[in-house]
């Protein structure tokens, strides 16, 4: 089974790597070729910038972002020149970027782009559930402006409404006139309590920064890319990546009967002090938010589980499957096959290798 069929039961896939030249974008390329091979509608977006052809902090050559007609992207006004495909820009919103507002777009012919989406976390989650609110629920409200009475929907035609997505939640619709008597015989009038999906996306695909692990409760699926780009040393990466898993793959807390909930980043300071504190941590859950909200060493860690205490998270994030890349830009590489095995017996989750899924 490929990476591609293991996630086609997840509709929002976060992709998030451990360091940078990893084979992020590499999987994000193979993912998007796999599933319009199958006519499977996209949807991409993400932190940071990526997609460009030269690495702007190690000024060294990166894998470009192909889509096809159809995807939709969440990129910024700055990043639109970059994009060579045929573009409809459908919204523009009011998250302002150093690289421009946030805008979205849907691609009229094939090409290359450039994903750049809001700064913070909190901005995306609300730009992905406003955005595609169909790909966590079947429907979703459609919210009137004062100067709006129609919105034209169909399966074969859309009246050309243009609306911004504001940060409260709401999207602000604006009709031309022109429109509004061309097309007032498939005129619908709104009512509060009428739903509509707007966009049509089978999948979400949101590309992570570099160590933004807090990105994997958006998604519905994981995929956690990892390789030589970390160390030259591949024992180190191995066990760099194991703890990394370990992290991501917390449970929600156990029935133990004492549990100590840790607010906020939960560091090695903080788990220090429960662990030297004299306490008896046997079988005491400790619990974090998320496991993006767990920044500790694997000694820390180690040192826990000899207490025989528990870490759990109140929001696990489902890790699907690790992708590993064996050459690194500094120049030095891994055996591929050699690096590939040892990784599928450290960890529990599938592990694919992206150089030969290319």
């Amino acid at each position: 089974m490929g990476l591609a069929d293991l996630l086609l039961p997840y509709r929002t896939i976060t992709i998030i790597g451990m360091d940078k030249n990893v084979g992020k974008t590499t999987t994000l390329n193979r993912l998007i070729l796999d599933f319009n091979k199958r006519d499977i509608r996209l949807s991409l977006t993400g932190i940071g910038r990526d997609g460009e052809d030269c690495d702007i902090v190690t000024n060294t050559a990166k894998p470009r972002i192909f889509v096809q007609h159809g995807t939709t992207i969440i990129t910024t006004e700055a990043l639109l020149g970059f994009c060579d495909i045929t573009k409809e820009i459908t919204a523009v919103t009011d998250y302002h970027t150093p690289m421009g507002r946030v805008v979205v777009v849907v691609a009229k012919s094939d090409g290359f782009v450039q994903i750049g989406g809001p700064s913070t976390l909190s901005q995306l989650e609300k730009l992905i559930g406003n955005t595609f609110p169909h790909l966590k629920s079947l429907t979703c409200t459609a919210t009137k402006s004062k100067n709006l009475n129609i919105l034209c929907t169909g399966r074969n035609f859309t009246c050309p409404c243009h609306w911004r997505l504001l940060q409260t939640g709401n999207f602000e619709f604006k009709t031309e006139e022109v429109a509004r008597s061309q097309y007032s015989e498939c005129a619908q009038t709104i009512s509060d309590e009428e739903k509509y999906r707007l966009y049509h996306s089978d999948k979400l695909i949101i590309d992570g920064a570099i160590s933004r692990k807090s990105l994997a409760r958006l998604g519905n699926a994981v995929i956690l890319c990892a390789g030589a780009g970390q160390n030259s040393d591949m024992q180190k990466v191995i066990a760099e990546t194991r703890h990394a898993v370990n992290i991501l793959t917390l449970t929600k807390p156990c029935d133990s009967a004492k549990r100590i909930y840790l607010e906020g980043a939960v560091s090695d300071k903080r788990l220090a002090e429960l662990i030297t504190s004299g306490d008896q941590l046997k079988d005491t859950c400790i619990i974090a938010d998320d496991p993006g909200k767990i920044f500790i060493k694997p000694e820390t860690y180690e040192k826990l589980l000899i207490k025989k205490g528990i870490l759990s998270v109140k929001n696990p994030v489902n890790l699907a499957a690790v992708t590993i890349n064996p050459i690194s830009v500094r120049g030095y590489a891994f055996d591929p096959a050699e690096f590939l095995v040892k990784m599928q017996n450290a960890l529990p989750v599938p592990v694919f290798d992206v150089e030969q899924m290319l």
